[in-house]
């Protein structure tokens, strides 16, 4: 078993996520609790075209458990990297469910960059680049472990601990070689 170099482990916990994604769902939450209370505990029509009763409790209880779903999916998502003596390894919770393993060996290139979020890749998560980069896996921030394959796939990986990261690549673009120019 190789020597673990580097382990990160990030997750979504910026608070402008979570403020949008309260604002959302507890704003739904709200108008249907008015809606419910106007219906059915005050008897008034709620809106122009009312739905019945039941349909209206039904979409209560579909909205709260909507909400419950989401922040349990925005609080669950993690991106794990891991870098050994012999390979890169990453998962990214739920869309990757096990971890990926790159042999040193079949990779062409690699780079810690800074890099735009919106502009390549539309912004944060699981995303494919709009100007034709590959993946990028990232949580928050600019910064990220680009990696070229022998085989033309690149990978883009979201890191906030660069000053930890940085030696630890540049070690090993100097024993496999990597970044040469053939």
């Amino acid at each position: 078993m190789s020597k673990l170099l580097f382990e990160e482990t990030q997750v979504f916990r910026q608070k402008i996520l979570w403020l949008l994604l309260l604002v959302i769902t507890g704003g739904s939450i709200v108008l249907f609790s008015i809606a419910i209370y106007n219906q059915i505990i005050s008897n008034e029509q709620f809106g122009d075209k009312p739905i019945s009763d039941s349909a209206l409790i039904i979409g209560f209880l579909l909205v709260i458990g909507f909400a419950i779903f989401l922040s349990w999916f925005f609080y669950s998502i993690k991106l794990e990297i891991r870098i050994s003596e012999e390979k890169l390894q990453y998962k990214f919770w739920p869309f990757i469910r096990d971890f990926k393993n790159i042999s040193f060996n079949n990779i062409q290139s690699i780079e810690l960059e800074k890099y735009r979020p919106i502009m390549e890749y539309g912004g944060w998560g699981y995303r494919f680049s709009m100007k034709g980069r590959g993946l990028c896996l990232n949580v928050s921030k600019n910064m990220g472990l680009r990696i070229k394959m022998k085989d033309g796939f690149e990978l883009l990986l979201g890191t906030q601990k660069t000053d930890e990261l940085y030696p630890i690549v540049e070690e090993l673009k100097k024993e496999y070689q990597l970044n040469k120019k053939d």
